[in-house]
């Protein structure tokens, strides 16, 4: 089990407990198990280990898919093919932004006629669907998807899939946090194989198509229907790493816009609107976590910050195009320094997320990716206005747009 200690304003930081495959797994029908707590290496008997592509790794932790281009590529499962004909369980502890449509979390399809293969995902409401091919161009094929929009809450949750090799809707089973769901079968015409040369993906098809935005993590496939009671067991297993993962803001993507990013003139407005932004009107793990949060935030004293460089001028630049430059925030002073939020004074800026304390002398650069509006034209100014503890300091950055 993994264990989180979490800070947040715009930080968290890690206390993981590494860990074994969990005895909790069903351990003769396990054919591959990405626990990501380092890396994205199989640690079953199979060493199946992932490729990855973009996503970001956090602490000991999990990934984190950006919905553009981050995913991991799996090889063929060496215990299991895939196939209409065979029984498997697949789960995945899943927190997902619902930014795609679809947003694949496990998919070993082609983006191509006839898309044979097997897809696990989740639209822009919060349904978990799954495709079984073996040709789309025929009408061959399962789809459906939950009746209820279980992901909906944008929270972590334990999603499991079982199929038993029966090439039928009925044959299928959708668990969200250790309880099946009503599904219904929009297409039930499954004839044929649904073997691929596709490579297996999480968090995309094909490394093409359907980029899911959020966090997957603890992957694990079995060549079996795995019972009632053991899927039952792995929630309960699982319970604390999710309730650890819904005090951790999922990101959709690498840059931010200013107004994805922007925090507010006090800190305590800053954590309101994260909190109303994560968890609507609130929840009582969230209270319980954000007392304390700023009890400490409240506590820390002044201290001061340098910005290198000082300013920024892009020189002559055209509209049309994108340009970037690295701000480094260097903390001055004795006390750690909390950026709680960036204003920006036009839709111009995206800017990388800061997500940890920068300590005394210490320092972090973050990127800043500038695209010039159509109104931009001749020498233009605009700012940053970068908000923290100790108050709010503004940053300038000139051009000349032609």
């Amino acid at each position: 089990m993994k264990l989180y200690t979490l800070c947040i304003a715009v930080i968290f930081t890690y206390s993981i407990q590494a860990q074994e495959i969990p005895e909790v797994f069903p351990k003769t029908s396990l054919v591959g198990y990405w626990s990501f707590n380092f890396n994205a290496n199989d640690e079953s008997a199979y060493q199946n280990n992932g490729e990855v592509h973009g996503a970001e790794h956090i602490g000991t932790g999990y990934y984190r898919f950006d919905g553009q281009d981050d995913n991991i590529i799996l090889n063929e499962l060496k215990g299991l093919e895939l196939e209409s004909n065979a029984s498997f369980t697949i789960q995945a502890n899943v927190k997902s932004d619902l930014l795609g449509s679809p947003g694949m979390i496990f998919s070993k399809m082609h983006h191509s006629s006839p898309y044979r293969g097997f897809e696990v995902f989740t639209n822009t409401t919060g349904r978990v669907l799954v495709y079984i091919i073996h040709n789309a161009d025929q009408n061959n094929f399962i789809l459906l998807e939950t009746n209820e929009e279980v992901l909906s809450d944008k929270l972590a949750h334990h999603l499991l899939v079982t199929y038993d090799g029966s090439s039928s809707a009925a044959g299928i089973k959708i668990y969200v946090d250790g309880i099946v769901r009503p599904h219904t079968a929009s297409t039930d015409n499954l004839k044929g194989s649904i073997k691929t040369n596709a490579k297996i993906n999480i968090g995309s098809r094909n490394e093409e198509c359907c980029f899911e935005a959020g966090i997957i993590d603890e992957i694990a496939v079995w060549k079996e229907v795995l019972g009632v009671q053991a899927i039952s067991k792995l929630y309960n297993f699982y319970k604390e790493d999710l309730d650890s993962l819904n005090v951790i803001p999922s990101i959709p993507s690498k840059y931010y816009t200013s107004h994805d990013y922007i925090g507010s003139d006090e800190q305590k407005r800053f954590i309101d609107s994260m909190k109303t932004a994560m968890y609507g009107d609130g929840e009582s793990l969230f209270s319980i976590f954000m007392e304390e949060k700023m009890a400490d935030i409240e506590a820390q004293t002044f201290t001061t910050m340098e910005l290198i460089p000082s300013s920024y001028d892009f020189e002559t630049i055209q509209r049309g195009s994108s340009y970037f430059f690295d701000l480094e925030i260097v903390n001055t002073g004795e006390n750690k320094l909390a950026i709680s939020g960036i204003d920006c004074s036009c839709e111009c800026f995206s800017i990388e997320r800061i997500e940890e304390f920068i300590y005394p002398n210490q320092s972090k650069k973050i990127k800043i990716k500038f695209t010039p509006l159509r109104t931009h034209s001749g020498q233009i100014m605009e700012t940053m206005t970068i908000i923290h503890q100790a108050g709010q300091s503004e940053y300038e950055i000139r051009a000349f747009v032609n």
